[in-house]
């Protein structure tokens, strides 16, 4: 099945590459605006990632993709932050689920917190 998945990927990696990018995008905003507590304006988005179109994605992805659209019409729904807040982990972990599946993702750096090396001041 996962050979199968990936060939569809493979096949439709233009497209694909497209509509993450819009998934990545719509759910970096959702992850932004929660932080600065617009709780409309994360409604308004999670709105627009269910409402995106799951067809074109190739073999296999119907289901996680179907959990992705379910996730964020539940965040659409939220009425306080502490819901918004639990709604976007649901998000991202639906996000994470399907990019498992396929062994694919994108590549991400990890962030580095300003450390103070030894020998410098206020060490």
């Amino acid at each position: 099945m996962l050979i199968v998945c990936i060939a569809g990927v493979i096949a439709h990696a233009e497209p694909i590459d497209e509509r993450m990018e819009t998934h990545w995008r719509l759910a970096s905003a959702l992850q932004s605006e929660v932080i600065h507590g617009n709780l409309d304006v994360v409604r308004q988005t999670a709105t627009r990632l269910s409402s995106l179109p799951t067809e074109t994605f190739g073999v296999g992805l119907e289901e996680p993709l179907e959990h992705l659209k379910e996730e964020a019409t539940a965040l659409a729904s939220a009425t306080t932050l502490s819901d918004a807040t639990a709604g976007l982990a649901k998000v991202g972990a639906a996000c994470g689920v399907c990019h498992l599946q396929l062994s694919a993702g994108p590549p991400i750096r990890p962030i580095r917190l300003n450390r103070r090396r030894p020998g410098r001041a206020g060490s």
